[in-house]
């Protein structure tokens, strides 16, 4: 294994690197970032272990530029005490992990052999079906068992990591655990999956023995939203109960708190919400007594909230706190290689809440699956494979039965987007269909003047998978 350690501090740098050599490992090492881009730019590396704050450059950009170089290279950080939520952070981006300092050398080591095993797993291409004619069929098991991401989805007992996309935000989320009073935003279309994401910061901290309380802030207006979160005592207003009334912080005390649309609540309802963020402690709604909380705090919108704080709509001081940990969640158009997990996912699922036994789905079905834009996200894709197989008496799932009951249509924006196999014909004499294939990743090279990553994603692959099938590197 190559590492290329980069650390700012000498004796750390070299003790370290002269650690991992002992051990066999190839170690290079550099006291500046850029020094060390110019060497990673010409050569290839297994992992990169790498301070976040550098003289010469910042430790986001150095990321970015690393994972541009070389995608394929591991990413760990050094990460001081003060920089523990920039490297929390980092985790999205497309770290694997990071170190607190001073660097432990037998949690370096065990961290090390962790990304050796991941290394030698070999992954089964689960886009092979592509290739396959229309009546093939990819059966659920098979699927699940070539599919880690799909098994790890199953093993949670709910939509879970079904990628490395959302695999870096399931690790970030597990990383804040042991930091509770820091509140997450959770920012992504309706449908993507932000409850799940909210639960999942519930259920994975062992140490919180209260219950997960949801509210949703849109159906609430300033009063209402006010007493249901903090409480009131009695006579606070007219309606109001003879004997005062708990608020929902109260029922999330040692559990979580989750509000949904956040964006929605008045401003003077942010300011209230700005201080319990702050303080931790509240009052009841006409109440002159200070109650501490002890919940974990999380927000989600469908809104862009940085622009509505930009614009006035949102309070900026507000959103600065909320920003410190803000968690995107990307619309299923985005995250392309998750579809398929999720579809067998849900078959699965469907299955046993249905009493169905599919067993398997054509290969023809998966292709149109595919090349829809899913609007609605994960949750319309569920919906739609609910619908789909609720009459269903045979155990496939049919081209023929598909195209007979499913009424799914790419908007006529989508449509010219997605290459027409009707306008498309073959030639009169035989042909090489792999010399066609290349031609076709040539020509996409060219169009972008050779940048693989973008070749490959205009492709529907990875820039691995442009490597593995036409061994473009």
């Amino acid at each position: 294994m190559k590492i290329y350690i980069i650390e700012d501090e000498k004796y750390s740098c070299d003790a370290i690197a002269d650690f991992l050599s002992e051990f066999g490992y190839s170690v290079n090492r550099s006291y500046l970032g850029l020094e060390a881009l110019k060497q990673i730019e010409n050569e290839s590396y297994d992992l990169v272990m790498t301070d976040f704050y550098l003289p010469d450059i910042n430790g986001k950009d150095l990321i970015e530029k690393i994972k541009k170089l070389s995608p394929e290279t591991d990413i760990v950080l050094f990460s001081g005490q003060k920089d523990i939520i920039d490297s929390i952070n980092a985790l999205e981006i497309g770290i694997y992990d990071f170190l607190t300092k001073p660097i432990n050398l037998q949690k370096l080591v065990l961290l090390i052999d962790e990304l050796k095993n991941k290394k030698k797993e070999i992954k089964k291409d689960p886009l092979d079906f592509l290739f396959f004619e229309d009546q093939k069929i990819i059966q659920i098991d098979e699927f699940f068992h070539d599919n880690k991401f799909c098994l790890n989805g199953l093993q949670m007992g709910s939509v879970g990591i079904f990628s490395e996309k959302t695999n870096r935000i399931y690790k970030k989320i597990e990383k804040l655990q042991a930091y509770p009073e820091i509140p997450v935003l959770l920012e992504g279309p309706t449908g993507s999956g932000k409850e799940i994401l909210a639960k999942y910061t519930h259920y994975q901290n062992k140490n919180m023995k209260g219950d997960f309380i949801g509210i949703n802030c849109s159906l609430l207006d300033k009063e209402l939203f006010n007493s249901e979160l903090f409480g009131y005592e009695k006579g606070a207003f007219t309606s109001a109960d003879s004997n005062g009334k708990d608020g929902k912080l109260k029922l999330a005390e040692n559990g979580t708190l989750f509000l949904d649309e956040i964006t929605e609540i008045s401003f003077d309802s942010q300011a209230r919400l700005l201080r319990l963020i702050q303080e931790r402690e509240y009052y009841k709604v006409g109440g002159v007594k200070k109650h501490r909380v002890n919940a974990r705090i999380v927000c989600a919108t469908n809104q862009d909230i940085e622009l509505l704080s930009e614009k006035g709509l949102f309070r900026k001081d507000l959103f600065y706190r909320l920003n410190i940990c803000r968690i995107k969640v990307p619309p299923l158009a985005e995250r392309k290689e998750e579809i398929l997990p999720l579809i067998f996912f849900f078959l699965r699922e469907l299955n046993k809440n249905l009493n169905k036994n599919i067993q398997g789905i054509e290969a023809g079905v998966l292709k149109r699956l595919l090349d829809y834009s899913w609007p609605g996200n994960v949750r319309e894709l569920k919906n739609f494979l609910t619908t789909l197989i609720l009459f269903l008496e045979k155990p496939m799932i049919s081209l023929a039965y598909f195209l007979e009951n499913s009424r799914l249509k790419n908007s006529a924006e989508d449509q010219k987007k997605l290459f027409s196999i009707n306008n498309f014909h073959l030639p009169e004499n035989p042909f090489d269909l792999d010399e066609l294939n290349k031609t076709i990743v040539r020509k996409t090279l060219e169009k972008f003047n050779g940048n693989k990553t973008k070749a490959a994603e205009f492709l529907g692959l990875t820039r691995a998978q442009l490597y593995k099938r036409f061994k473009i590197d």
